[in-house]
């Protein structure tokens, strides 16, 4: 994913249908599921993408073609990467707490069922918290504020809107919690807690209640303080 995000297409609205074929190789080869660019088998991984910092700036609600929904790689025209674990860990790689997928909805234009997207809805069932960011000047990098406006996380944004500076109301959804060890035999270090959260924000939808975009990816370690304790279903475009 990461070298195909750097290529430059002709037209960025083929970005499905030129990566289809391997795709389909992929699934007959491993009988996995095709969601919009991500799979369902590595689900909780797929979400965790971000565009570096070091590219360009592209402006929320620019217009644009519609390349798939927001929780995909596809949604943006920038490089993007994946958070990548290198310290292995002595815990589960997901725990219970972690994001679940419920159902999808894909509609494809056209028969390629790995190509173009005209429409594409999830249902997860994951902990949600209303939350708040700030976005740094010049920069995709925000910070992330909780219900009672202390920093308790930081974040990177799909997109930059027109405002730095302002702190804009939005929402986490809780996508996995990683707990690994900076290990070095001589200099033994406690376990490190983070948990990586979708950004979103509300949208009306009439196919689904309680609707919402993402718009960046956070970061946290403090998760026992800032999250709700029940799962709730949650509408992703």
């Amino acid at each position: 994913m990461a070298e195909y995000t750097r290529c430059r297409l002709t037209f960025p609205s083929d970005k499905l249908p030129a990566l289809s074929g391997l795709a389909s190789i992929f699934k007959r080869n491993t009988g996995y599921t095709y969601l919009a660019g991500l799979w369902e088998e590595d689900f909780i991984n797929g979400l965790l993408w971000f565009a570096p910092m070091e590219q360009g700036q592209p402006v929320e609600g620019s217009v644009y073609t519609y390349r798939g929904p927001s929780w995909s790689w596809v949604s943006t025209d920038l490089a993007v990467r994946n958070m990548i674990f290198t310290i292995q860990n002595e815990f589960p790689a997901h725990s219970m707490s972690d994001i679940e997928l419920v159902n999808s909805y894909v509609k494809h234009i056209g028969p390629n069922s790995m190509g173009k997207i005209a429409r594409a809805i999830i249902t997860v069932q994951a902990y949600m918290q209303r939350l708040s960011y700030k976005r740094e000047d010049g920069t995709r990098r925000c910070s992330i504020f909780d219900i009672n406006g202390q920093l308790c996380g930081n974040g990177i944004l799909d997109a930059t809107d027109d405002e730095t500076g302002v702190r804009k109301e939005c929402a986490g959804i809780w996508v996995t919690e990683r707990r690994f060890k900076m290990y070095d035999p001589e200099v033994p270090v406690p376990a490190t807690y983070i948990l990586y959260f979708l950004i979103v924000v509300p949208v009306p939808d009439t196919m689904t209640e309680n609707c919402w975009r993402r718009i960046g990816l956070g970061w946290t370690p403090r998760w026992q303080v800032i999250f709700a304790f029940e799962k709730s279903n949650i509408g992703l475009v």
